[in-house]
């Protein structure tokens, strides 16, 4: 596996630029197809994804989005991964072409996901 499939920032992020063109959320207890949602914003999402990934960066990806009994599908592109432990990584996804109904479901989830993360108590 080539080593930069995994850690190859823009050269912005690489030079500390911030590259981000929305605001994020901190989730709790949202899953997608590939783990564990950390942030959601409306451009995309950062997932903690535990295994290797079977995809590289460019990568066009479906994927579902999951909080209680509401589900979402959307397509996604892989921006970036970086590797954070023996086979776990956090991949960031933007979300292509999105219809105004799953935009929809996406905000309702994500609202429902940060109210969640907001009454979570802070690590000590």
């Amino acid at each position: 596996m080539p080593a930069d499939r995994h850690d190859s920032p823009s050269p912005l992020a690489a030079a500390g630029a911030e590259v981000r063109r929305t605001g994020r959320l901190r989730c709790n207890m949202l899953e997608c197809t590939l783990g564990e949602v950390i942030d959601i914003s409306a451009a995309g999402m950062r997932v903690r994804h535990k295994g290797s990934p079977r995809f590289a960066v460019g990568d066009v990806i479906a994927l579902s989005l999951v909080f209680a009994s509401a589900e979402v599908r959307l397509e996604t592109r892989v921006v970036w991964m970086r590797r954070i432990g023996f086979r776990r990584h956090e991949i960031g996804f933007e979300f292509c072409g999105i219809d105004p109904q799953t935009r929809d479901g996406l905000i309702e989830i994500a609202r429902c996901a940060t109210k969640l993360a907001s009454f979570r108590p802070e690590a000590a």
